[in-house]
């Protein structure tokens, strides 16, 4: 039985606003009024456990549990929670067809047999309820009264279930109820209008306070022994003895107090030769000083220029403008003395590179050369002009142009026919529900059985997700085919550093599965499950894959399968995730307790080739048949330059054209 460890709520951050009677939600107890039956609030201890953002609510077993609000159920399985930060669950769906009771009990039952020291009776559904506007409720201790999809739509006071237990530390029937808000963890009183016990989470550690030598080798000691004991690719792209060099000579530097962004700082550079962007060392809370000024106007480095690629409205006609020298010191210097940590990239990435380079290179400008409120430059452009900008507070810059982070979209994915022949279906995550996958199989059911036959696939910017993908791949498939060849990890036993984790206790052992091989390092689980092409819904026709550096994760592992089984053409720009392999799945939270840095490991390794492919150098994504540089019109124009050219390759379909 495949299991997935999941964590509520990583993190929480520091919200200021006032209590006010809310009353926005409904009381998930079906007829019984706000605050009845709490056994719990935030700041009780449930034996010696400090609760700090949930409600737990005793009823009768059996009473309906209602939904709090109107939303769309985005997450529904079984769980076990073995703290109160962290839980396990399990990813097997429960058979419409079943009688839900009987099932709800063998299944339990099932798990506990499978699983060390669980609970039966403490296993229960875990329902994510999200309104759709960044408001999430989480919903456990439910025993299952109807089958429910994720993306199904709830309306409030719509029954989801009924009590059962939540956890093996309240012997009485309950469940748990916690609250977020854009993802960080939220008060769960106020929108039911009760007074409030929450408060939120404020750091101990003084982020302008130096931190003492001694504590600073402490952190950094848990620290390189935290990489090095458990992430599964830590000498992929640098090797061993290069990264013990990198390790020591940053220790010979903690010779003097340090803030933790300095410490961050010194750091950062182990981090960024790992070359895995699913490896985060982090600030945990506070507002660094290089982040609290700014100029007026963004530049960056782009095809060996620099320009001006964002301003705020008064300043948007020097918007494109190429700069040659700021303050005195001209562009080959500054690209000299600015290098920027590129931590976020997976292995020899390019695309990802060259964005980096392109929509950072003025924050490090700013944390090089010391920037604070009132500094002055003088920037001269290439045409001869020359303007002088001051660095203000970040408060009093606002509505940078054009917006590059902004999303447009609504909804998971989009669905057209462009033209009679030509089908577009754009997946903005891999994070697919279950409603979101009966709709994209009723579409490309729809166009096999019509005359299109060209089928776009536009993965841009989409993160990954769940394995959601293998179900897509499946309806273009021709053969059976492998997600991957085989997932490795560094132990199979307990690892020394979950004494300084967040999510893991001391003596878990996670990867009991995994073995050794004879021969190679690390242990290893054998991917030995074939995927069959979905027998019902198939597309034949031909298939385009636009591409760019934020395709990652599974997004990247999707274009590499249409690129191995050759399924189809690549466009765009280089995926942002490696062709052949991933650190990600599973991952550890490490914390620095002295410099309240968070260090996030990634603890397996999903192999998806182990050959190389003459076509895609090792460590780099998956290249495009037909490559589309990055540039200022592509990046900024109105004109969506790569789903332009993915016509036009679709249209004169010429073996070397590189679309303009």
């Amino acid at each position: 039985m495949k299991k997935i460890i999941c964590f509520l709520f990583l993190c929480v951050i520091i919200i200021t606003a006032s209590y006010s009677q809310d009353t926005s939600a409904l009381w998930p107890i079906q007829e019984k009024k706000a605050g009845d039956g709490i056994i719990y609030r935030p700041q009780d201890y449930i034996g010696e456990e400090k609760n700090i953002n949930k409600l737990f609510i005793s009823a009768a077993e059996g009473t309906s549990i209602v939904s709090p609000i109107d939303g769309i159920i985005d997450f529904v399985r079984y769980g076990y929670s073995t703290s109160l930060e962290s839980l396990i669950s399990f990813k097997n769906p429960i058979n419409p067809t079943s009688d839900i009771v009987e099932y709800d009990k063998q299944h339990r039952n099932l798990i506990a047999d499978s699983e060390k020291n669980v609970i039966p009776e403490f296993i229960s559904l875990y329902i994510f309820i999200s309104s759709g506007k960044g408001e999430s409720y989480s919903i456990s201790g439910i025993r299952p009264v109807k089958y429910f999809k994720t993306g199904y739509s709830v309306k409030k006071g719509e029954i989801i279930g009924t009590v059962g237990f939540c956890y093996k530390a309240i012997s009485k029937p309950s469940i748990c109820l916690s609250r977020s808000v854009n993802g960080k963890s939220a008060d769960p009183m106020t929108p039911f209008g009760l007074k409030s016990s929450y408060i939120p989470f404020k750091t101990q550690i003084d982020f302008t306070a130096k931190v003492a030598v001694n504590s600073l080798l402490e952190d950094f000691k848990i620290f390189r022994e935290a990489l090095e004991e458990g992430h599964p690719g830590l000498n992929d792209y640098i090797s061993k003895t290069n990264l013990d060099k990198l390790f020591d000579l940053t220790l010979s530097k903690i010779n003097q107090p340090m803030t933790p962004e300095e410490f961050q700082r010194l750091l950062l550079p182990i981090i960024d030769s790992v070359r895995d962007s699913h490896t985060v060392l982090s600030l945990s809370s506070g507002n660094p000083n290089n982040s609290i000024v700014d100029l007026p106007i963004h530049f960056g480095v782009l095809n060996d220029s620099l320009f001006i690629y964002q301003t705020i409205p008064e300043y948007k006609n020097l918007l494109g403008k190429n700069i040659i020298e700021i303050n005195g010191v001209k562009f080959n210097d500054l690209i000299k003395d600015i290098n920027i940590p590129l931590g976020n990239c997976d292995g020899f990435i390019i695309s990802q590179t060259d964005y980096y380079r392109l929509t950072l290179f003025y924050l490090f400008y700013k944390i090089i050369y010391n920037k604070a409120v009132g500094d002055k430059v003088a920037i001269r452009f290439s045409d001869g002009s020359q303007t002088d900008l001051v660095y203000r507070s970040m408060k009093d810059l606002n509505g940078f142009v054009p917006d590059i982070f902004k999303s447009p979209h609504q909804g998971n994915f989009e669905t057209k026919k462009i033209t009679s022949k030509i089908a577009y279906l754009r997946l903005y995550t891999f994070g697919l529900t279950e409603t979101d996958l009966e709709n994209i199989c009723k579409f490309i059911k729809e166009i096999s059985h019509s005359s299109v036959d060209n089928l776009i696939i536009d993965l841009r910017g989409n993160r990954g997700g769940t394995e959601s993908f293998a179900d897509i791949f499946s309806l273009i498939a021709e053969k059976a085919f492998k997600t991957s060849l085989s997932s490795m990890v560094t132990k199979n036993g307990t690892y020394d550093f979950f004494k300084n984790s967040s999510n893991y206790n001391a003596d878990s052992k996670p990867f009991p599965e995994f073995k050794k091989i004879e021969g190679k390092k690390g242990f290893y689980q054998i991917n030995d499950n074939l995927v069959q092409p979905n027998d019902s819904i198939h597309f034949a026709g031909k298939v385009y894959v636009i591409t760019n550096e934020f395709s990652q994760s599974a997004s990247t592992v999707f274009a590499g399968l249409v690129h191995k089984y050759q399924r189809g053409k690549i466009v765009g720009r280089e995926t942002g995730s490696s062709y052949y392999q991933l650190n990600a799945t599973k991952f550890a939270n490490v914390t620095l307790k002295n410099s309240g840095l968070g260090l996030r490991i990634p603890l397996i390794k999903e192999i998806f080739e182990d050959k190389l492919d003459k076509s895609i150098p090792w460590g780099r994504g998956v290249i495009p048949d037909y490559p589309i540089k990055l540039s200022f019109d592509s990046f900024f124009g109105t004109e969506d330059k790569l789903l332009k050219g993915t016509l036009q390759i679709i249209q004169k379909p010429t073996g070397n054209m590189t679309p303009n």
